[in-house]
């Protein structure tokens, strides 16, 4: 009889175990679909954000880019809000999303125009097929792209009415002429194609001086200066300095 009361209750344990084990199997199988559930609600949750963030992201840089072709082409004091929204065929409200007023999208004009130039030179910089002097003539080409689109007027506007975003502009504009034109020479010397009695730091400098002589707009107020034609003989002064007679050869069929 005891061995037979010990059978039992050990079946009914198993019984139990068995239905617990039933139990956990499902409760598992629950559980992963619930988990699988609240991935797929994730990750579409995520798509989504990241979605909404990209075209957050490409509306902005439209208005950088419309906002900015507008300001070069009529000035920074003449074009409002209103007109920066009209043009662009964005809501106010939109725009305002975006930026707190005028100051604050000329500031992010200014940021906008310079990380654009800074990306499109440095990609004639790294292309490796060009020499020296025709990094500089690939540059000088597409700067007067941009200048083509620029009213002399924009950069008085500028200067006058944002100081604080002329400041930077410049600041920036410094700095990236120097590290350019730093990469320049020394490829230029390598290559033969400049005087290799050169001192790069003093030479960027006075790059960066007649460039400086370019952008200030108090140098060209009252006359109708040709900034694209005042480019190149700038560019040209700079090089007939510092090239080689295998250099300014080079130049001379560059700039004819």
């Amino acid at each position: 009889m005891l061995q037979l009361a010990i059978f039992n209750q050990l079946l009914q344990t198993i019984i139990l175990l068995t239905d617990a084990l039933v139990w956990l199997t499902e409760t598992f199988s629950v559980l992963e679909t619930i988990f699988v559930q609240l991935v797929s609600v994730f990750i579409k949750r995520d798509y989504l954000c990241h979605a909404f963030l990209d075209e957050m992201s490409e509306i902005k840089d439209k208005i950088l880019s419309g906002a900015e072709t507008l300001f070069l082409r009529y000035g920074f004091k003449s074009i409002t809000m209103d007109d920066v929204a009209r043009e662009l065929g964005v809501s106010k409200k939109t725009l305002y999303q975006f930026f707190v007023d005028k100051n604050d999208l000329v500031h992010h004009c200014v940021e906008h125009h310079m990380e654009n130039m800074s990306t499109m030179c440095s990609a004639v910089v790294k292309d490796d097929s060009l020499d020296a002097v025709s990094v500089i003539f690939k540059i000088t080409e597409q700067m007067n792209a941009v200048i083509r689109q620029l009213n002399p007027s924009s950069m008085f506007d500028l200067k006058k009415y944002f100081k604080s975003a002329w400041d930077k502009l410049e600041s920036e504009r410094k700095s990236f002429i120097k590290r350019t034109m730093l990469d320049n020479l020394q490829q230029g010397k390598k290559e033969g194609l400049y005087k290799p009695e050169l001192d790069p730091e003093i030479t960027s400098d006075i790059y960066i001086h007649l460039m400086g002589y370019l952008t200030n707009p108090e140098n060209h107020h009252g006359q109708p200066a040709d900034l694209k034609t005042m480019h190149f003989e700038l560019i040209k002064y700079h090089l007939r300095s510092i090239c080689t007679p295998q250099g300014l050869a080079l130049m001379n069929k560059k700039f004819k």
